[in-house]
Order: C-alpha cells, then structure tokens, then sequence
C-alpha cells in the first residue's frame, strides 16, 4: 500500500515539509487578529482596575475616574479600588 503523498511524487520529508509550511502559514495569518481582538477587549477592563488603584493608593478615596465606568466595568475599577485602598492603608496607618 502507498502513502497518498507518493501519489503525487513527493517523498515522506516533501510531505512533512509542505504540511509546515501549510501550518506556518496559517499561525502567522491567524494569530495577529486574535491578538489584537484580546488586547482590544479587555483594554477597558484593566484601564478601569488601574483607575480604581490609582484613586485608591493615591487619594485613599472614590476619585472621579470611577464615575464614568458604567455596567459590568465598574466591577474592576471596584476591584482596582479595593485593592489599591489596602496597600493606602498599610502605608497610612492610622
């Protein structure tokens, strides 16, 4: 019984060789877009929970950043908030 590939005059190494550079070329055309939509997408998310750090460790309150994140976001400024307002604490002891 022959392999397929020796059908059409190509050896096992020709065979391993085209199905490579079929794969490399598939990556390198399908990654770049699921990067990018990833970092796109969760953009908003972590520049919220930065927002909630920053009026957090710097003011020790609710900032004004906080006021325009609106549905499931505010979630992780809220997170950001909670975090940040611990380490204020730790270097505000009062």
């Amino acid at each position: 019984m022959t392999a397929k590939w020796e059908s059409f005059g190509m050896n096992e190494d020709d065979h391993y060789d085209m199905l490579r550079k079929a794969m490399r070329g598939y990556l390198e055309e399908h990654r770049k877009p699921i990067e990018t939509s990833i970092h796109e997408t969760l953009e908003p998310h972590w520049r919220a929970f930065k927002d909630g750090v920053w009026d957090g460790v710097i003011h020790g309150t609710r900032g004004e950043n906080g006021k325009e994140y609106i549905g499931d976001i505010i979630h992780y400024y809220n997170r950001g908030y909670d975090f940040g307002i611990s380490i204020y604490c730790e270097l505000n002891p009062e």
